[in-house]
Protein backbone atom coordinates (compact mmCIF):
# COMPACT_ATOMS: atom_id res chain seq x y z
CA UNK A 1 0.00 0.00 0.00
CA UNK A 2 2.53 2.87 0.97
CA UNK A 3 4.32 2.08 -2.34
CA UNK A 4 0.95 2.35 -4.05
CA UNK A 5 0.72 5.51 -2.15
CA UNK A 6 4.17 6.94 -3.28
CA UNK A 7 4.14 5.90 -6.90
CA UNK A 8 0.53 7.55 -7.14
CA UNK A 9 1.88 10.70 -5.22
CA UNK A 10 4.72 11.29 -7.65
CA UNK A 11 2.54 11.39 -10.84
CA UNK A 12 0.16 14.07 -9.21
CA UNK A 13 2.91 15.77 -8.32
CA UNK A 14 4.37 15.59 -11.76
CA UNK A 15 0.92 16.45 -13.05
CA UNK A 16 0.16 19.15 -10.88
CA UNK A 17 2.89 21.11 -11.66
CA UNK A 18 2.26 20.90 -15.42
CA UNK A 19 -1.17 21.91 -15.03
CA UNK A 20 -0.50 24.96 -12.80
CA UNK A 21 2.56 25.97 -15.27
CA UNK A 22 0.17 25.95 -18.32
CA UNK A 23 -2.77 27.41 -16.32
CA UNK A 24 -0.32 30.21 -15.41
CA UNK A 25 0.87 31.06 -19.05
CA UNK A 26 -3.22 32.19 -19.17
CA UNK A 27 -3.47 33.56 -16.55
CA UNK A 28 -5.47 30.97 -14.70
CA UNK A 29 -3.55 31.24 -11.51
CA UNK A 30 -4.31 32.96 -8.27
CA UNK A 31 -0.75 33.28 -7.85
CA UNK A 32 -1.70 35.25 -4.29
CA UNK A 33 -4.02 33.07 -3.19
CA UNK A 34 -1.18 29.83 -3.60
CA UNK A 35 1.35 31.84 -1.74
CA UNK A 36 -1.26 32.50 1.04
CA UNK A 37 -2.06 28.64 1.31
CA UNK A 38 1.06 26.90 -0.20
CA UNK A 39 2.91 26.86 2.83
CA UNK A 40 0.53 25.62 5.49
CA UNK A 41 -0.76 22.43 2.67
CA UNK A 42 3.06 22.01 2.03
CA UNK A 43 3.59 21.80 5.70
CA UNK A 44 0.27 19.35 6.14
CA UNK A 45 1.65 17.43 3.54
CA UNK A 46 5.19 16.43 5.46
CA UNK A 47 3.57 15.69 8.63
CA UNK A 48 1.15 13.66 6.71
CA UNK A 49 3.72 11.58 4.89
CA UNK A 50 5.67 11.30 8.40
CA UNK A 51 2.08 9.52 9.66
CA UNK A 52 1.39 7.56 6.45
CA UNK A 53 4.73 6.45 6.57
CA UNK A 54 3.86 4.53 10.71
CA UNK A 55 0.63 3.42 9.99
CA UNK A 56 -0.55 -0.07 8.35
CA UNK A 57 -1.40 -0.48 4.92
CA UNK A 58 -5.55 -1.59 6.41
CA UNK A 59 -5.51 1.63 8.51
CA UNK A 60 -4.52 3.86 5.44
CA UNK A 61 -6.98 1.94 3.14
CA UNK A 62 -10.01 2.44 5.53
CA UNK A 63 -9.01 6.26 6.08
CA UNK A 64 -9.22 6.30 2.38
CA UNK A 65 -12.56 5.41 2.29
CA UNK A 66 -14.12 7.58 4.94
CA UNK A 67 -12.57 10.49 3.07
CA UNK A 68 -13.63 9.77 -0.19
CA UNK A 69 -16.41 8.63 1.10
CA UNK A 70 -17.07 11.97 2.72
CA UNK A 71 -15.96 14.46 -0.07
CA UNK A 72 -18.21 12.49 -2.41
CA UNK A 73 -21.33 13.06 0.03
CA UNK A 74 -20.14 16.38 0.20
CA UNK A 75 -19.78 16.82 -3.56
CA UNK A 76 -23.09 15.04 -4.36
CA UNK A 77 -25.76 16.98 -2.16
CA UNK A 78 -24.01 20.13 -2.47
CA UNK A 79 -25.83 22.67 -3.77
CA UNK A 80 -22.64 24.89 -5.16
CA UNK A 81 -21.33 23.98 -8.60
CA UNK A 82 -18.67 22.02 -9.14
CA UNK A 83 -18.82 21.87 -13.08
CA UNK A 84 -18.02 25.85 -13.93
CA UNK A 85 -15.39 27.79 -12.34
CA UNK A 86 -16.07 29.90 -10.37
CA UNK A 87 -15.19 34.02 -10.72
CA UNK A 88 -14.94 35.20 -7.10
CA UNK A 89 -14.84 32.51 -4.49
CA UNK A 90 -15.47 34.92 -1.18
CA UNK A 91 -15.81 31.72 0.54
CA UNK A 92 -12.30 30.80 0.33
CA UNK A 93 -10.85 33.87 1.67
CA UNK A 94 -13.29 32.53 5.25
CA UNK A 95 -11.03 29.63 5.89
CA UNK A 96 -8.57 29.72 8.67
CA UNK A 97 -4.88 28.99 7.41
CA UNK A 98 -5.03 25.65 9.08
CA UNK A 99 -7.76 24.49 7.14
CA UNK A 100 -5.28 24.16 4.07
CA UNK A 101 -2.69 22.53 6.49
CA UNK A 102 -5.54 19.63 6.97
CA UNK A 103 -6.08 19.21 3.82
CA UNK A 104 -2.32 18.41 2.99
CA UNK A 105 -1.80 16.22 6.06
CA UNK A 106 -4.99 14.00 5.20
CA UNK A 107 -3.71 13.91 1.53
Amino acid sequence: MHLAIGTSLAIMVANGAVSVFNHRKRGGVDTDLLKDWGPFVVMGVVLGSGVASSLKSETLTILFVIITFFMSAYMGFSKDSFSKAQKSDKKAETFHPFFFFFVGLFS
